[in-house]
């Protein structure tokens, strides 16, 4: 009746499956139940998920210290898969998860999903598990790719007409490397149309080009600010060692 998400990076307290299941029973319409995610040292890293600015979401209570401050059994508009109880008859009826996501935002996405079908989400805290975040040691650069390009992928599924207003984000897309760039670009037109059609996508496009050239710009300002910084770095450090070598030499010779 209930199908349980779980990363493989996670050890589990000895009533996590208990406690999300007393909580998905409570009400026929609960549709999912996530559980208090928590570091290795007993910090938080979930409590169920917020929405940011800009179509980011991040996790409710990350890295502060677990004082009971959110132990109360409520709804909550996301959850995070790493640790998620799901009921098979809301799956069944919204689908499952989008696979066009990889990584990230696809728990946000199905949450959505739910909620619009008026399936309830809640958030189990005696259900805890600890976690050893980004286990797997993903290179930082590729997670931030993943980030923005699932953030565009949803607001081109759920809300294409918010594109232009929300690609640019908090800057990060800037970035990224212009192969990542184009490759997210592609990424996003075929979400478009796979949710909006060829017409609409192509429309919805149309209006980007300003923003998409204004952070490609901006994109190759920060690329030369690095090269720029990076030619002080190696002056600076090269003048140190020339005036070290002058003292020593000075020193020798007095």
């Amino acid at each position: 009746e209930c199908v349980a998400i779980l990363n493989n990076d996670t050890e589990v307290d000895k009533k996590w499956l208990s406690e999300s299941t007393k909580v998905i029973t409570m009400d026929d319409k609960i549709a999912t139940v996530g559980s208090k995610v928590l570091f290795k040292d007993g910090r938080i890293q979930s409590t169920g998920q917020s929405e940011f600015p800009y179509h980011y979401w991040g996790d409710r209570g990350l890295s502060e210290p677990d004082v009971q401050q959110y132990d109360k059994i409520q709804p909550v508009p996301s959850i995070s898969n790493c640790s998620a109880l799901y009921r098979r008859e809301a799956l069944n009826d919204v689908g499952f998860f989008d696979e066009d996501f990889n990584m990230y935002m696809e728990d946000v996405d199905i949450c959505l999903r739910l909620r619009n079908k008026n399936w309830k989400i809640f958030y189990a805290p005696d259900s805890k598990v600890y976690h050893r975040l980004h286990g797997s040691g993903q290179d930082p650069k590729e997670r931030t790719f993943y980030i923005e390009r699932n953030r565009l992928l949803f607001i081109a599924k759920h809300f294409p007409e918010e594109l232009a207003a929300n690609i640019a984000g908090y800057g990060e897309i800037s970035k990224l490397s212009s192969e990542r760039f184009h490759e997210l670009l592609i990424a996003v037109f075929n979400k478009l149309i796979k949710h909006q059609g060829l017409d609409k996508a192509q429309k919805i496009f149309l209006t980007l080009n300003q923003d998409i050239r204004k952070i490609f710009n901006y994109s190759k300002h920060i690329l030369q600010n690095e090269k720029d910084k990076e030619l002080n770095n190696a002056i600076k450090a090269k003048d140190g060692y020339i005036s070290e070598k002058e003292k020593q030499l000075a020193d020798s010779t007095a």
